[in-house]
């Protein structure tokens, strides 16, 4: 989740790239996060590596960053349109498409109190200003109820 890693080096080789990540996120960050915002492609396959990588921040920040926690979702353009196919609305296909994942990542979802956000990255803020500031204003609005709460100083 924090980035796609070889798992041919087997689990420890994983778990070693996933740290060295972690490690260029909080020197980025040195004076804490005001939000976690982790970035997946819908339709994506979760792996074992992934559930690790998840496993790994929660034990590196605690179990309360989930708090501070939203997943976005690129590809919003296909998952618009497999709702259209299946003729239901993009908000409920989005929650069918959820329950085919696996027990881990419906639970995580859950933790984060469903702070799911859908990004189209086909739409063009030229071509379609309009689209374009609705969906950026829907990624703000969830990151500023979470800031709401922001990580008390010194969190790390």
């Amino acid at each position: 989740m924090l980035g796609r890693t070889s798992i041919r080096g087997g689990v420890r080789h994983g778990e070693e790239k996933i740290l060295r990540e972690m490690c260029k996120i909080f020197a980025l960050a040195p004076q804490g996060f005001d939000a976690i915002i982790l970035i997946l492609k819908y339709g994506f396959r979760f792996t074992k590596e992934d559930e690790l990588a998840l496993q790994l921040l929660e034990e590196f920040v605690g179990k309360e960053s989930k708090e501070y926690m939203v997943l976005v979702l690129t590809w919003g353009d296909m998952a618009a349109h497999h709702a259209k196919e299946m003729k239901t609305g993009l908000e409920e296909w989005i929650k069918t498409w959820i329950k085919t994942l696996p027990p881990w990542v419906q639970t995580f979802i859950d933790e984060i109190e469903g702070r799911v956000v859908l990004f189209d990255n086909r739409l063009r803020e030229d071509e379609n200003p309009e689209a374009a500031k609705i969906q950026l204003s829907q990624l703000i609005k969830v990151n500023r109820n979470v800031q709401n709460k922001a990580f008390p100083p010194n969190h790390f």
